[in-house]
């Protein structure tokens, strides 16, 4: 259906909605990786730049760099939108790969990007043989856990990161995965999840011990965990070995997750959506550890064997059970209603407060908030506007009820004769 400059049209099929409007903004990804470059090209480091095609990531930062199996995989999970932002190739000086990945983070804001991830960074922290969590700082080599012995782990720094963004700018969310267990077989996969002494309610696992504690909602809720190492469609299977010097061919499933949530609309969870990027994952959750993950706040993906796709399985932040805010659908609806209060800001901000721009003003948000509840981002909503003309503000208030997500379906059955 083509388009006419200024007009939208919204299709309706029983009820639900199809809107021929575009998004407001598309999903900027911006993926913090490795590069090979050195010498004269050292001055890009830390710097985001928008890439269009594979062809320019290799030559700029070579084929066999974090770069660019960082942008393969998003990519191919269907991101347009894509930035890299370099990190040197290894830790220079007092300097470590957190340190590094916090002066990427502090360059981020001019271009407002909406999905970060620190490509092949960890979420959890060290964890020795005994279970025990141990805080490490790790060298050039090393860096992969995600650890910072003094202050801080690679998710903190990350929800730090989105949360000072989305305060300045639009709404920005993290998305970082986790080192996979040790092997592929039913005790590591067992012990890995829910441990020799925990339960599903109260997983005890390596990774239960190891994913921090003591992040605050108000900054895990810009963040996702995704757990699962992923083979990408279109590259050769199997062929990944950990520090090889050719092109990776596994992702731990952070960009790819992070692809899907680029191209959905706010209010469309990731919930049960097909991971179409992904064209095997080398090991199957059983049931009971895909509920242990759901205690954890983290992400999964789901291999289904009859039809043979991948699906993402849940899609919390990593904000605790007790905040409002521990979906990521709440999360960006929440983001789509900030964006629309800011799309209708610009255009008042600098005229005359009569009372007719006064009336419009208040015009602008209803109209925009019946649009959100059209498109069925939100159930309903309330909203006052206080103009404040000693200190040339209004100050807003806006009351929202997302549309909640459907996560569980109860079926009942019964025979009769």
């Amino acid at each position: 259906m083509p388009e006419l400059p200024g007009v939208s049209v919204s299709l309706y099929d029983g009820y639900y909605a199809i809107s021929t409007v575009q998004s407001k903004y598309t999903d900027r990804i911006v993926l913090l990786a490795r590069t090979n470059a050195t010498g004269s090209t050292a001055g890009h480091h830390y710097t985001p730049i928008r890439y269009s095609n594979l062809a320019d990531v290799a030559s700029t930062h070579g084929a066999s760099s974090e770069c660019y199996e960082a942008f393969y995989h998003a990519l191919q999970a269907g991101a347009t939108d894509l930035w890299l932002c370099p990190l040197p190739p290894t830790p220079t000086g007092n300097t470590n790969r957190v340190a590094q990945l916090v002066s990427g983070y502090n360059n981020l804001d001019g271009i407002e990007p909406t999905l970060i991830v620190p490509f092949g960074r960890a979420a959890y922290i060290a964890v020795d043989a005994s279970g025990a969590i141990t805080r490490t700082v790790y060298s050039s080599t090393g860096d992969e856990h995600g650890a910072r012995a003094d202050v801080s782990t690679y998710l903190a720094d990350l929800a730090s990161a989105c949360s000072t963004i989305s305060t300045t700018n639009r709404q920005c969310m993290g998305v970082i995965g986790v080192h996979p267990p040790a092997a592929i077989d039913a005790a590591s996969l067992t012990a890995y999840t829910i441990g020799s002494t925990g339960t599903v309610d109260t997983p005890k696992g390596t990774l239960a011990n190891a994913l921090p504690t003591g992040i605050a909602d108000s900054l895990a809720r810009y963040v996702s965990v995704f757990v699962g190492e992923v083979e990408t469609s279109g590259q050769v299977p199997w062929g990944w070995r950990p520090g090889s010097a050719t092109t990776y061919w596994r992702s731990n499933g952070a960009v790819n997750y992070a692809g899907i949530i680029a191209t959905l609309q706010p209010h469309d969870p990731p919930t049960n959506k097909i991971m179409r990027s992904v064209s095997y994952v080398p090991w199957r959750w059983s049931n009971n550890q895909l509920k242990s993950f759901v205690s954890m706040r983290v992400v999964a993906p789901r291999l289904g064997i009859i039809e043979n796709v991948v699906r993402v399985c849940d899609s919390p932040t990593y904000a605790s059970s007790i905040s409002d805010f521990r979906r990521l659908s709440t999360m960006r609806i929440v983001g789509e209603a900030v964006e629309m209060m800011r799309s209708i800001g610009q255009k008042f901000v600098g005229k005359n407060m009569s009372l007719w721009n006064q009336n419009s003003f208040k015009t602008s948000i209803t109209t925009a908030l019946e649009q959100m509840k059209q498109h069925q981002a939100i159930n309903r909503y309330s909203f006052s506007v206080e103009f404040v003309p000693i200190e040339n503000a209004a100050d807003v208030t806006i009351v929202i009820e997302p549309a909640w997500e459907l996560r569980l379906i109860r079926t009942t059955i019964s025979v009769t004769f």
